[in-house]
């Protein structure tokens, strides 16, 4: 009994021992923390946006927008009380239960992660502390929301915390939020609209619905079944707030000001990375160019939505953005082909701008794919398939590459495809979600950057009150394609922008290199793109519908009209400088025929004239090595039968001439002189003679006969006179050339 009593002794005097120095770490931690009345009903301060000439473009307050609890409905409140503090009105502050549960999981996991913070800490920590995870921030935290208990009524603080917090964006409190994403007031925020914007207070930067609709779905409806589990809405609520549809853009009051919402989108991501809870009254530095931003804002488009993206290759930074969608992902259709496709087969070596494929009607398994019109052209070169926009060809390509590599291209330059999407549809840009038309435009300035990918960015730089430069955008480049694959897939690119699906913009004096989409069915079109750049720039234009209401309009149409208004006024003062040609480019003529009728890449003959010459460039790499003799040595083939004539079958370049003699008695003669015959026959013949056939080909060139080597047929010999005089009856036995 005494051993057990010292024991019991000394374990409690441990646990009073812990307690008391736990107390007074608390205390002394603690000690000098003041609960700020003022910083309570304090929304973030001013931030003010500058564009690429320092004017000052756009000014961020969230100072306005105040609501009082009693006007937010009973649904409302439940929404957040619901998923961040259902024991907000029974708890002092601090919720013991919740706090243990995290205490535990942290112990376990050997983390941080779990904080367990009320409502009434989530108010103190957003307006008084920083969002360090340390245990001397959360003593401070736990110790000002006691105070914070005692001084307000639940919904006193209620009210303060709607009103602080961030709901991504740079918008603070409800009421701003109501309006950015909804376009009414925090009073008539229904169910789903409400749950929505509690799901966002997790992670705003992650769970917003114009960054990652499919996150914020899930969010919205973790929401909804925990008010529907603590009996705060039916099941019919719950039904119905669940099949309602996510907002797709920013309020129209939000969207006229496109650029300033890209750059507070942006300041999130900013704002994880540096863990700076707000950039308040910081001066924020930004690429924009202000008289580009003017120009692409006016444009007119027929009561369709629009986006069209403006990035200098220079500083990868976005000079101009306007969206009426917002940074909303869209299917990208065709415009996707030289980024998964045609760039990845050409740094691989399978094709070359000159390689011939065979466009026509196929099928891969269950999969098959068709161009536009149902029209085949046969064999194309590729260069020819992608100024066309060849379906076909596309997902043969895809197909030779194989998907998992050219989809790890697509991973290097930000655009991300999820598993479920890996097929050969994705050739055409069949996929689930799709990209935003800023990280496509992204994509594609990896071409005019000789292969380094930089992803854009709308902030240039960020100075603090205090004056210092607190974050700076730097480049980091990733090398995705060599030099040779983008000045190739540029000029292939240019042809398009010339002769293909692109063309409306081939009246522009300088080089331009675009591509063209279109995605839709037998209803209408839902997106339709044209993606050009210069040397200088990038720019990417979207027409559709946000609501995907089919609609009358192609990319290479209105897209393509406006991106030539784009580029006329970038340089109406000075061109774009051309690409400049690497080393490992090389030009080379090709043999024509082999061309035309072998679909063969063989290097010309030195002696081959122009006119069977087709020239195009090459990764020096994977150029072609084989060299043509078809106009040094002439070659022919030829056979010969005899009947009742001497037939001569000959087989050639149907562009070569042939001479044939045939030799007999010590004597020779000419047959034929000209062009090239497959079959010729000689019935000047004696009887009981021996004759010797020759053929010897040659091509003219210029002024220049060039021979070819003579072929000689075999010998023939006829067969001698017959003295008997034949008749209709025994006309059979004088058939003599059968024998």
């Amino acid at each position: 009994m005494r051993l057990a009593l010292k024991v019991f002794l000394a374990i409690t005097l441990s646990i009073v021992l812990i307690a008391s120095v736990a107390m007074i770490y608390f205390f002394v931690v603690t000690g000098g923390v003041v609960l700020d009345i003022e910083k309570l009903k304090k929304t973030d301060g001013n931030m003010t946006i500058y564009d690429d000439s320092l004017a000052v473009v756009e000014l961020q307050s969230n100072n306005g927008g105040y609501i009082e609890a009693n006007e937010l409905s009973e649904t409302t409140k439940n929404a957040f009380i619901s998923i961040e503090d259902k024991r907000f009105y029974s708890h002092g502050g601090i919720d013991t239960k919740r706090l243990i549960g995290a205490l535990l999981k942290n112990v376990t996991s050997f983390s941080f992660k779990e904080g367990a913070s009320t409502i009434s800490q989530q108010l103190i920590k957003n307006t008084h502390l920083s969002s360090e995870k340390t245990i001397n921030r959360k003593l401070k935290e736990i110790r000002l929301a006691s105070k914070l208990e005692k001084k307000f009524e639940k919904d006193e603080i209620f009210e303060m915390y709607v009103n602080t917090i961030y709901f991504g964006h740079s918008i603070f409190g409800i009421e701003n939020a109501a309006k950015f994403y909804f376009n009414k007031g925090a009073a008539d925020l229904d169910i789903a609209e409400s749950a929505t914007l509690a799901g966002l207070l997790k992670s705003p930067n992650n769970y917003s619905p114009f960054k990652d609709s499919e996150k914020c779905l899930k969010r919205r409806n973790t929401v909804l079944s925990a008010m529907l589990e603590q009996g705060k809405i039916s099941q019919n609520d719950y039904n119905n707030a669940k099949s309602q549809q996510l907002p797709v853009a920013p309020s129209n009051e939000y969207a006229l000001k496109s650029y300033a919402q890209q750059v507070y989108c942006e300041l999130d991501d900013i704002r994880a990375n540096l863990d700076i809870e707000s950039f308040n009254n910081c001066k924020v530095f930004t690429y924009l160019n202000t008289e580009m931003q003017n120009q692409i804002e006016n444009f007119r488009t027929s009561g369709l939505d629009k986006s069209v993206v403006i990035i200098d290759n220079n500083t990868c930074g976005i000079s101009a953005f306007c969206s009426t969608i917002g940074n909303a992902n869209r299917l990208p259709a065709s415009t996707i082909k030289p980024l998964l496709v045609y760039a990845p087969a050409l740094e691989s070596g399978n094709i070359s701008p000159a390689t011939r494929i065979l466009d026509e009607k196929i099928s891969f398994g269950n999969y098959s794919p068709a161009n536009y019109n149902n029209e085949y052209s046969g064999y194309v070169s590729a260069r020819e398939a992608l100024a066309g926009s060849s379906n076909v060809i596309a997902v043969k390509l895809l197909n030779e590459i194989g998907i998992e590599k050219a989809v790890e291209y697509l991973n290097k330059v930000n655009l991300r495809i999820n598993d479920e999407d890996k097929s050969l549809a994705l050739a055409l840009g069949g996929m689930k979600q799709g990209f935003s038309l800023k990280d496509l435009c992204g994509g594609y300035s990896v071409f005019a950057n000789q292969g380094e990918f930089n992803k854009p960015s709308f902030v240039k730089e960020i100075i603090n009150e205090k004056g210092k430069s607190i974050y700076r955008h730097e480049k980091v480049e990733e090398k995705v394609f060599s030099e040779e694959t983008c000045y190739l897939i540029n000029d292939m690119l240019r042809y398009t922008a010339k002769n293909g699906t692109a063309r409306k913009l081939k009246s522009l004096d300088f080089d331009v290199c675009a591509k063209t989409g279109t995605n839709g069915n037998e209803k209408g079109n839902y997106d339709a793109y044209t993606v050009g750049y210069t040397s200088n720039h990038t720019v990417g234009v979207w027409l559709g519908k946000a609501d995907n209401t089919p609609v009358d309009v192609l990319g290479g149409r209105e897209p393509c009209e406006i991106l030539y208004d784009v580029f006329k006024s970038l340089y109406k003062e000075k061109k774009p400088s051309n690409f400049s040609r690497p080393e490992g480019i090389v030009e080379y003529a090709l043999d024509k025929i082999s061309y035309n009728d072998d679909n063969d890449l063989i290097l010309a003959d030195y002696n081959a004239p122009d006119i069977y010459k087709y020239t195009d460039i090459f990764n020096k790499a994977y150029a072609p090595k084989r060299q043509s003799t078809r106009f040094t040595s002439p070659k022919i083939t030829a056979n010969i039968e005899l009947d009742e004539s001497v037939k001569l079958y000959i087989s050639g370049d149907k562009n070569s001439y042939i001479v044939v003699k045939k030799y007999h008695n010590n004597k020779e003669e000419l047959i034929y002189e000209g062009r090239l015959k497959k079959f010729l026959n000689d019935k000047k013949l004696e009887r009981n003679t021996e004759y010797i056939y020759s053929v010897t080909p040659y091509y003219k060139i210029y002024n220049e006969i060039i021979y070819g080597e003579t072929v000689f047929l075999n010998k023939i010999k006829t067969p001698p006179e017959q003295k008997e005089k034949f008749t209709d009856e025994n006309i059979d036995d004088f058939r003599w050339w059968e024998e």
